[in-house]
């Protein structure tokens, strides 16, 4: 994978995070450079234009933190059909504990 192909991987991981969480896309571009160390998105595409790219580790890291966000794997839904007093229950949104690269 090229270097300008991580940062695409990057980009399109956080459109499915921001997608998934409901959150502006922005949010979801400054959580994953968060993730990488970087205080915001501009800040990791600038230093990405000359020394650092992320390496193949971090780029895999990031794709299991969102497709544990994005993925319904692992959780319930208890479903009670009905009326106006219908009751649902269920865990959507689950913690991921992916590791930060500080």
């Amino acid at each position: 994978m090229t270097d300008n192909d991580k940062l695409k991987t990057l980009k399109l991981l956080a459109k499915r995070y921001a997608r998934a969480t409901g959150q502006p896309q922005h949010v979801a571009l400054d959580l994953i450079a968060t993730r990488l160390g970087f205080p915001h998105w501009n800040a990791l595409t600038g230093i990405a234009k000359g020394e650092w790219t992320p390496s193949e580790a971090q780029v895999t890291a990031i794709k299991a933190f969102v497709e544990c966000i994005t993925s319904y794997k692992g959780t319930t839904f208890d479903h009670v059909l009905g009326g106006a007093d219908a009751i649902t229950r269920g865990e959507v949104r689950k913690r991921c504990s992916v590791p930060t690269f500080l």
